[in-house]
């Protein structure tokens, strides 16, 4: 099966209930229509709902079976305030401006997902990437065993004969410009446990550098060989390797 076809399976026999806070977006609109006929999860739309009507209807999709909540309107709207002003006051926000943060949806979305009235949201077709992630850090939080929030990408091409069958996870590639060698290590430990949960692989991880086992040195190298160590401590069974650069890491000659 192919990866992405293997997630849409996944999803379909989980079937949990997703957040699309974006719904201005006529692909929003259009991906909500494919999941709820595909049969992969439960979708919500956040926005005003003559207006979500009327894009769904521009854009071909029938309403049934989505759920539509209006921020501004919803009855869930005063106890996500208060919550977000309990979770924001000891950095001086107000309760006027916890009201003001809940009519963007991004927020609202998030707050559902704390709230556990969502599985999850899926953002950034209109909002950037740090908007996402400040509504995830403020809101929804860190897993309790996270020592950082870090991201990765699942590359995948079917002709590779690197990685797993012809994928590779890479991280972080997204959210920490400069992880020092305990954050690098968590980044790590993370991203094998996304290789597992996601792709379905035992995953071998390369600590890349510019230095493949001191063929370089500096502060970079001397960080990645700390980091390496570090997850051996942490996850012991776990395979990694490193400093190492990317054709050492991959290339078996």
């Amino acid at each position: 099966m192919e990866f992405v076809d293997s997630l849409r399976h996944k999803a379909a026999q989980l079937h949990r209930t997703i957040v699309l806070p974006e719904a201005d977006d006529a692909r929003m609109l259009e991906a909500a229509g494919i999941v709820r006929d595909e049969g992969i999860a439960t979708v919500i739309l956040l926005g005003d709902p003559k207006a979500l009507e009327a894009g769904l209807a521009a854009a071909g999709v029938d309403p049934a079976g989505l759920t539509l909540i209006d921020p501004a309107g919803s009855t869930y709207r005063s106890e996500f305030v208060r919550t977000y002003h309990e979770l924001r006051r000891h950095k001086g926000l107000t309760a006027e401006e916890a009201a003001a943060v809940m009519d963007d949806p991004l927020f609202f979305g998030a707050m559902l997902v704390r709230q556990g009235m969502a599985d999850g949201m899926v953002a950034g077709a209109v909002n950037s990437t740090g908007n996402v992630l400040r509504a995830g850090f403020q809101i929804v939080g860190m897993a309790e065993d996270a020592g950082i929030v870090s991201s990765c990408f699942v590359m995948v091409r079917s002709d590779w004969e690197f990685g797993e069958n012809g994928m590779l996870v890479f991280a972080d590639c997204a959210v920490n410009p400069q992880p020092d060698a305990r954050q690098l290590a968590d980044i790590a430990v993370a991203t094998a446990r996304t290789a597992r949960a996601l792709c379905g692989f035992e995953p071998r991880v390369g600590m890349l550098s510019y230095s493949t086992k001191g063929s370089g040195a500096g502060d970079d190298v001397d960080k990645v060989a700390e980091a390496t160590e570090i997850v051996r401590g942490l996850e012991p069974g776990l395979e990694v390797d490193g400093p190492l650069q990317l054709d050492a890491a991959i290339v078996p000659a």
